[in-house]
């Protein structure tokens, strides 16, 4: 279970704040120059509210530093009209050489430069910002953190960016996390343009996490660069839970090692699904880098792009679900050294992605951006970047469904998302609008809803065909937040039994009683009798050893409950035991 040390901040201050009642500590700006001015004064602790409206020059502030336990906070006033920087020139909005800064609700367009950055800082935080449409061409970036370490990159949107630079240029850039971002270039999809873009010596222990990105131009998640490093353009990082719709490859592995892209889904890549590429020569060749756990779904390409003085067959290509829509047959490809060791069983099978790129191919859904597993491997990497992802756990939201769960016959499972975690805004608590649950992984979350629902035996084995064993389930919460909505899922365990909780209870009607007794005695000695899951129970025989004896008996007393019918005296039972151990015995158990 997580901790989560939440923000106070109520609703209800903020509509003071838009009337202009400001607690202390706080102030609204309405100009460039009286934000520089406000960030200057500003003491740890402090809150910024930039007002709505277009700001037409440059913000650049230098030296902002906040403390660990008390950031400076630059918040738009009013979630529903956003402070536009659209400044013609150079940067838009630059904070560099601080710290512990937040900058929350910011859109950044029409700039020459770089839209949004936090140049040579530490412990940034940029959330539910929007940068796009930037009016020069080249290498202009969305957004830049070059030289930053610890920082948050969280719930942001960036389109339309320099068609060659990166939507997120992160050069020398460590210990950080890059979350729930939403990144597309739409107007045109030029093939120089690039995703997240880490690279240089500085580059490592960086996670990439729950992002999407839609047509965004060459190389989507790339690792390393040509960025002059001296020992490596990168190394130690891991991008899991992420989705990429077209563009030219999803991943380029470029002059790095020990960089890892698992547990992603990869839809239609117009060239290929990854590059492996040599940029610098200085440094040694891309090498031990890892693609796992992916679902890959393909067209008529080719599925690698490998460069000179590069090192493919050293790589790891694992347990991927591949899917070539094109030739099904031809779905796994020959891939370099050891190849694609243990592909999913089902590849070459439509995964069935859905609306959200989650599979409802019951042999996919392990595989890709939403398998169960993600969340868990993905939090072996968390000591990299500790501090993002603890103010990252205070921002999202977390669907907890409970479990594991058991059902036996005649009882019913109580589902309980109790612990589930709406997450915190610059605004207040976010609360949960909906619980939905998918219990038959059929993809549709139509089975039960509400925070704490009840389904019956009944229901699940009769209504929904789940059979007797162990079934993965899964809760859909949406969480409505000051723009987009959050969508999260959970996955739990349920395991559904063939005989009633209580052993002794042959008529699952939740009582170990004297009813049950004369059941037992009806059939003493019966042998052989059903086995235990085709419903030996329901004649008295509890410990499934094919014989109706006084073993069951025990089963039976040790659980009673008291009611129904005469029992017999202890002696008369005492004889019924002995003579059920005999008949044991003669039969060898």
């Amino acid at each position: 279970m997580r901790v989560i040390v939440r923000l106070s901040l109520a609703v209800p201050l903020v509509l003071a704040c838009i009337a202009g009642e400001l607690a202390a500590g706080e102030t609204t700006v309405y100009t460039v120059d009286q934000l520089r001015n406000a960030l200057n004064a500003a003491a740890p602790g402090d809150r910024i509210y930039v007002a709505p409206g277009n700001y037409t020059t440059r913000l650049w502030a230098n030296g902002i530093h906040g403390t660990a336990d008390n950031l400076i906070e630059v918040v738009a006033l009013n979630p529903n009209d956003r402070p536009v920087f659209n400044y013609a020139g150079d940067s838009n909005f630059t904070i560099t050489s601080s710290s512990y800064v937040l900058v929350d609700g910011i859109i950044g367009e029409g700039s020459t430069g770089n839209n949004l950055e936090f140049p040579n800082s530490h412990h940034m935080i940029m959330k539910n910002c929007l940068s796009r449409d930037i009016l020069g061409t080249g290498n202009l970036d969305g957004t830049k953190f070059a030289g930053t370490s610890n920082m948050l990159l969280y719930n942001n949107r960036v389109e339309n960016w320099g068609n060659s630079g990166s939507a997120v240029d992160i050069m020398n850039n460590h210990n950080s996390l890059f979350m729930r971002n939403y990144i597309t270039f739409p107007a045109g999809n030029p093939y120089n343009a690039n995703g997240f873009q880490p690279k240089s010596d500085g580059a490592y222990e960086l996670g990439f996490y729950k992002n999407t990105m839609v047509d965004f131009g060459a190389r989507g998640q790339q690792f390393g660069g040509s960025g002059g490093a001296t020992v490596s353009e990168g190394h130690d990082m891991v991008a899991m839970g992420s989705v990429f719709v077209g563009g030219e490859a999803a991943v380029a592995y470029v002059s790095c090692t020990d960089s890892e892209f698992s547990y992603n889904t990869v839809v239609n890549p117009n060239n290929w699904v990854m590059r492996i590429l040599n940029e610098n020569s200085s440094v040694p060749p891309p090498s031990y880098n890892t693609f796992r756990r992916n679902i890959v779904k393909y067209g008529n390409i080719n599925v690698q792009n490998i460069g000179s003085n590069t090192l493919p067959g050293t790589f790891t290509y694992r347990e991927n679900f591949w899917y070539k829509w094109t030739n099904p047959a031809s779905s796994v490809p020959t891939l370099p050294g050891a190849g694609e060791i243990d592909p999913a069983p089902d590849s070459g099978t439509d995964p069935q992605l859905d609306g959200d790129y989650r599979p409802r191919l019951p042999g996919a859904m392990e595989y890709g951006a939403h398998a169960p597993a993600a969340e868990a491997e993905f939090a072996a990497y968390q000591s990299w970047f500790q501090w993002a992802w603890d103010q990252a756990e205070v921002f999202d939201p977390d669907a907890a469904p409970g479990g594991p769960y058991h059902v036996y016959v005649g009882g019913a499972l109580d589902l309980d998302a109790g612990g589930s975690y709406a997450g915190t805004g610059s605004y207040g608590d976010y609360t949960i609008d909906a619980y939905e649950w998918d219990l038959d992984r059929d993809g549709e979350f139509d089975d039960a809803s509400g925070e704490t629902p009840q389904m019956s035996y009944d229901d699940l084995t009769t209504g929904l065909g789940l059979a007797a064993g162990e079934h993965t389930i899964e809760l859909r919460i949406t969480v409505p937040t000051e723009y987009d909505p959050i969508v999260e899922w959970g996955s739990a365990q349920l395991e559904i039994h063939t005989h009633p909780l209580l052993m002794g209870d042959t008529n699952a009607d939740g009582a170990v009683d004297g009813g049950d007794y004369t059941i037992w005695a009806d059939h003493y000695q019966d042998s052989p009798v059903p086995a235990y899951e085709d419903g030996g129970w329901t004649v008295g025989n509890f410990n499934d050893d094919d014989i109706v004896d006084g073993g069951d008996y025990t089963l039976w007393s040790d659980n009673y409950t008291g009611g129904g019918v005469h029992v017999p005296e202890p002696a008369t039972l005492a004889l019924l035991a002995l003579g059920g151990l005999g008949v044991t015995r003669r039969r060898g158990r």
